[in-house]
């Protein structure tokens, strides 16, 4: 919670001297790119450390905050959040160079592994529109083979196959995306409270 506050009043303060020291929207996308890459990076580092060491079902059972998966900040729908307004950021780019390509590469490498359903699928749209169609389609078809080859290459001698089907299964569970995974619940009862207690 605290970082996110700084963050915030850091995201404030920039916006409140752009005018002053000529900050463009430029140098905005690229500053948030670079921070983008820094999370980017530690996520994808950290969840290939952890399938190492615990596993690929442990790490993606345990999304929570202080789970296998997640950062020290954040759990994993945060970070795949942050990472999606970095890759909104890139959309502003008026000359998308290598870097600018890598970026938005790397957060939808990034935002893929997080396994937030919503946000990857805000992501494929902004990816899309960055690359083009046909950019895109070679793009998303070479990081997929990745991913796939990854998986399976580890799966083979590391992982119970079993635990990810059943993790899959209750992703793609109508039920339970209908419902939100209980989240429209949750934040019904959350406004009640703040109704009862204001």
């Amino acid at each position: 919670f605290p970082v996110t506050i700084l963050v915030v009043v850091l995201f404030w303060s920039l916006l409140a001297v752009k005018d002053r020291f000529s900050i463009n929207v430029q140098y905005l996308s690229k500053l948030i790119q670079i921070a983008g890459i820094s999370v980017s990076l530690y996520f994808i580092s950290n969840f290939i450390y952890q399938s190492i060491e615990h596993g690929l079902v442990n790490v993606i059972y345990e999304r929570h905050v202080g789970g296998l998966m997640s950062l020290p900040w954040a759990a994993s729908n945060v970070i795949a959040q942050v990472l999606l307004l970095c890759l909104f950021s890139c959309l502003f780019v008026e000359n998308k160079s290598g870097f600018s390509n890598f970026c938005v590469f790397i957060f939808f490498l990034a935002i893929v592994l997080t396994l937030s359903r919503s946000v990857l699928l805000l992501s494929l749209p902004m990816v899309l529109v960055y690359f083009g169609f046909v950019r895109f389609f070679i793009a998303f078809s070479v990081l997929s083979a990745a991913i796939i080859y990854w998986l399976t290459v580890y799966s083979a001698d590391f992982i119970d196959l079993t635990g990810f089907y059943d993790f899959l299964e209750r992703r793609t569970n109508a039920n339970e995306l209908l419902s939100g995974n209980d989240r429209f619940e949750l934040s019904l009862n959350k406004i009640e409270y703040v109704f009862q207690h204001p």
